[in-house]
């Protein structure tokens, strides 16, 4: 079982702010989020795997982070 706080379930998997932003124009370079998490230098975003290991402490819990799971109805 997870530890409390590292998953989020969302209805639908959102593509990585950073690909998005990078790679706007070259869609089929998107990759899906698959973090929220705290970035180092701050901000929080979706994040690939990619860009969760480049850009965070690689921590999750309240207050870091939590990947992104599909909850199913």
């Amino acid at each position: 079982m997870a530890k409390n706080g590292t998953i989020a379930y969302v209805s639908q998997i959102p593509d990585c702010d950073v690909c998005k932003d990078y790679y706007r124009n070259w869609p089929s370079m998107i990759r899906k989020a698959q973090y929220d998490a705290k970035t180092a230098s701050g901000p929080w975003a979706n994040l690939c795997e990619f860009h969760w290991k480049l850009l965070t402490y690689q921590k999750l819990g309240l207050g870091l982070g939590q990947k992104l799971e599909v909850r199913r109805k």
